[in-house]
């Protein structure tokens, strides 16, 4: 449900690398993009609400905006909140060179 006809309002914020703020002072970044695809997708105004982290969830609720873009890990007690659409997968990992002189495992 589109909450204000023509326009897809995101509640997001600045979560990099996903989400960073650019020179110019403006949200960019992957999530930005897909926000914009799918407003463009859906025959829509692109608007963003710019929230801090912890008040991402509450704005939905509040039904001040139509969708969250903010890189939240998919947890059992946001899943009875709110529908999920897992767009990007995540994960910590440690690069070393071929030579390994440590023996890094």
């Amino acid at each position: 449900m589109i909450l204000t006809d023509g326009q897809f309002k995101i509640c997001t914020g600045d979560s990099a690398p996903n989400i960073y703020y650019s020179e110019d002072n403006e949200l960019i970044g992957v999530e930005i993009d897909l926000a914009a695809a799918l407003a463009e997708e859906l025959g829509l105004e692109l608007s963003l609400e710019e929230y801090a982290f912890a008040g991402l969830i509450p704005a939905l609720q509040a039904k001040q905006c139509d969708a969250i873009m903010g890189s939240l890990y998919i947890k059992p007690e946001r899943e009875e909140i709110a529908n999920f659409v897992p767009y990007l997968y995540s994960g910590t990992a440690v690069a070393v060179t071929p030579e390994n002189p440590k023996g890094v495992t």
